[in-house]
């Protein structure tokens, strides 16, 4: 997951000055789309990134284990938090914070059921 993060801000940084915001993050999904699917952890595959309308940078997930008993409020408070906390300390994402991106993180089952839909936003991470 390190590695897309950082492909998609040294995108952004090369992009920022001479494009809009929307076409900044379609450079950036598509960068990091070279590199999907790419596995997250044993259970876990990023399996691409969408930038959508409203500065909203979309990820994908499928988690490939069974889990009928995913406490999903925790699992979502889990990412939710994971996801300020790189945003915030990583200096590769510095060029998106700047840009007041929403991240949106979707986990599907392996019937590719949605799990959780997760959204941190400037609020959360600024």
């Amino acid at each position: 997951m390190n590695r897309i993060f950082g492909v998609i801000a040294l995108v952004a940084i090369i992009a920022l000055s001479s494009c809009s915001k929307q076409s900044i993050l379609e450079k950036m999904a598509e960068e990091a789309n070279k590199q999907c699917p790419m596995i997250v952890d044993e259970i876990t595959t990023c399996d691409s990134i969408v930038a959508q309308k409203g500065n909203k940078m979309a990820y994908f997930y499928t988690i490939s284990a069974d889990v009928p008993n995913l406490d999903k409020d925790m699992f979502s408070k889990n990412i939710k938090q994971a996801m300020k906390m790189k945003v915030q300390t990583d200096p590769m994402m510095k060029a998106l914070v700047t840009t007041d991106v929403i991240f949106v993180q979707k986990y599907y089952d392996q019937n590719h059921g949605l799990l959780v839909e997760v959204e941190v936003t400037p609020e959360d991470y600024k």
